[in-house]
Formats: C-alpha cells, sequence, structure tokens
C-alpha cells in the first residue's frame, strides 16, 4: 500500500508541470491569467462536487462551521500555484519553476516539521535535512545556467 501511495505522489508530481503549461496556454489564448486559474478552479470545483455528492461525502460540508479560520488557507495556497504557474513558468520554463517550487516547499517543510506547526509532528532540524535543501537549491542555481 505504501508503495502505490508513493506512485500515486509521484504522477501527481508529474502532472503539475502538465499542470501549469495548459492553465499558462489558456492564459495566452484569453489574455487574462486570472481568467485562466479561474476556469482551472471552476474545472477543478465542478470534479470535486461531483465526487463529494457520488460518494455521499458532501454530508461533511456541515463539519466545515467548526473548522478553524486559518485551516481555509489551503485554497489561497492553491490559487497562488495555480496563478505562478501560469505568470512565471512560461518566463523561467517548467522545470526551473517546479524546481523553485520544490526548494521553497522544502524550506517551508523543514520550519513546518521543526515548530509542529498546524498540528504536525515535530521533527528535529538535522544537518543532512539542510544539506538536503541545499543541494536542492544548489539544483535551482545550476538548471538557470543551463
Amino acid at each position: 500500500m505504501r508503495l502505490a501511495l508513493v506512485f500515486a505522489a509521484l504522477g501527481v508530481g508529474m502532472l503539475l508541470p502538465v499542470q501549469a503549461a495548459v492553465n499558462a496556454a489558456l492564459g495566452r489564448v484569453t489574455g487574462y491569467p486570472l481568467v485562466a486559474a479561474l476556469t482551472n478552479f471552476c474545472v477543478g470545483m465542478s470534479i470535486i462536487v461531483t465526487l463529494a455528492v457520488t460518494t455521499g461525502q458532501i454530508r461533511g460540508v456541515g463539519a466545515l462551521r467548526t473548522a478553524p479560520w486559518w485551516t481555509f488557507g489551503g485554497g489561497l495556497v492553491g490559487a497562488s500555484v495555480v496563478l505562478s504557474g501560469i505568470l512565471v513558468a512560461p518566463r523561467l520554463g517548467s522545470t526551473v519553476f517546479f524546481v523553485l517550487i520544490i526548494a521553497g516547499q522544502l524550506v517551508a517543510g523543514l520550519a513546518l516539521d521543526y515548530f509542529g506547526a498546524f498540528g504536525m509532528p515535530r521533527v528535529p532540524l538535522t544537518a543532512a535535512r539542510v544539506a538536503g535543501v541545499v543541494a536542492v537549491a544548489v539544483g535551482v542555481l545550476l538548471m538557470r545556467r543551463g
């Protein structure tokens, strides 16, 4: 099961550059990056609503009233990723854009782990973990030079 999750995450990761490319193309077609992002989220919302209704998970909507305000921040993050992909990926290229995204994720992940933020388990900051982030940063520099 764990291996299946690894491959699922890898597959989704492989789709992210595709998403950036097709959203950027939609932005070029419309001439408006926000319209492209809006279209992206409308299509996604339609799919998620359909799945929630057909699986019965729509019943969980009522519990949203009790959710802390900050748990809704994921939507802001998602919108930022999609919009930045539309604006940045065509200028820097998909590879550099996503290496930068990954580098940012790793830096934020180190902080979230260290502080145990948002209910995450606390994970100590080690030299090996920092070296991994530095290796990605070096990769960013190498990608920009190539």
